[in-house]
């Protein structure tokens, strides 16, 4: 490696393991599966097909696997290989510093079906800005191949920069260094990283990926409650005429509070969740300071903390409109069942008026003598 150059790395996340994972459990309902079983079949049916479908766009060169043999935690052997983003096609809008731009168009792929490492050779005073046009070329790439998660940070703005031993490197950073011997390989220092720092990786994605599905669900939580009230105010608004309107928002009420709720449940199921994935990271983080180094550099909870909700307001707000139902459906009964008794009362007058009046209707004299034969 060239004095005053680093070989950076940044990390992102593609998911293709999880969707894929799920479709494959679905398929085999109640059937028990290993982990071996998993691992034999995700290597042929779905890395086999995103391997061949990379030998296939011209975007990328020089395909390969990482390891000759993956050691057998490794569930989907990490694919590398290269690819190449001219100055020309670069957005100038991830250029935030053209002083600090880096003039680099050659860069290296690392993907193991999850985790997505960007690499590239640029000066230690600068920066590879074309590393977050290189994750949208991949992310252009893959949808093509396969459902995936992109997960947040879909790539750093931090990175593990490999120098040479002795090598000064910038004070003032949120890098992370890591001295090597000059003779070493890509992918030796791949291979490395890999198994220091990029399967430590899955368990903070991990925790990324629960803290945007709660992000999610508040937001679809405060998407029902607007089209609560909003359906509230529909329903105060409509004529007592409008029965069948009335009736119909009612029931939406019902479904939305329904949903509210259902909302509020999965939202504690998934903040104890989060609550063991982070406890996981911290437990990694203990054992491995590469990976404590790099997530401090992240900041935690940056990616995994989520938005706060309030559940006291979520509940008032469900209870103020379940009281409004209660009352129109408390004084609809009420009035139905007044309409009910008069009608049922008028019907019983008129029947007993009538039997009255005929009684009284005078009876001729072979009329009774019908009656005393009859009888």
């Amino acid at each position: 490696m060239k004095s005053g150059y680093g070989l950076m790395f940044f990390f992102g996340c593609f998911d293709i393991l999880t969707p894929f994972e799920k479709k494959f459990l679905a398929s085999r309902k109640e059937e028990a599966v290993g982990i071996v079983d998993f691992k034999e079949i995700t290597d042929k049916e779905l890395r086999t097909e995103v391997l061949k479908k990379f030998n296939e766009i011209g975007d990328l060169r020089n395909v390969s696997d990482l390891f000759v043999k993956p050691p057998p935690f490794v569930l989907f052997n990490p694919i590398v290989s290269d690819i190449r983003i001219p100055l020309s096609l670069q957005k100038m809008l991830y250029v935030s510093d053209d002083s600090t731009r880096g003039e680099v168009e050659e860069f290296k792929l690392v993907y193991d079906g999850s985790v997505l490492l960007v690499a590239t050779w640029c000066p230690l005073d600068k920066w590879p800005w074309g590393v977050y046009d290189v994750r949208d070329r991949f992310i252009e790439i893959l949808k093509p191949i396969s459902e995936f998660k992109e997960v947040p940070p879909c790539l750093t703005h931090e990175a593990v920069v490999f120098v040479n031993k002795g090598e000064k490197v910038p004070k003032e950073t949120r890098n992370i260094y890591l001295e090597i011997e000059p003779s070493a390989t890509f992918l030796d220092i791949a291979r490395s990283l890999y198994l220091r720092l990029g399967l430590e990786m899955h368990a903070f994605y991990e925790a990324c990926a629960i803290t945007d599905s709660i992000d999610e669900l508040i937001s679809d939580i405060h998407k029902h409650e607007l089209k609560l009230l909003s359906d509230l105010g529909s329903f105060l608004r409509s004529g007592w005429k409008e029965i069948l309107n009335k009736r119909k928002l009612v029931r939406q009420g019902k479904e939305k509070m329904l949903k509210i709720l259902e909302g509020l449940t999965e939202h504690a199921s998934r903040i104890e969740d989060l609550g063991k994935s982070r406890q996981e990271i911290e437990e990694r983080m203990a054992h491995n300071a590469l990976l404590k180094g790099f997530i401090e550099s992240i900041e935690l909870d940056e990616y995994c903390k989520p938005e706060m909700l309030d559940i006291e307001s979520s509940m008032r707000i469900v209870e103020h409109v379940r009281k409004e139902l209660e009352i129109y459906s408390v004084s609809t009964s009420t009035i139905v069942s007044a309409l009910i008794g008069a009608i049922i009362g008028s019907t019983l007058t008129l029947i007993v008026s009538y039997c009255l009046g005929a009684f009284k209707m005078p009876i001729q004299p072979l009329d009774l003598l019908r009656l005393l034969i009859t009888s």
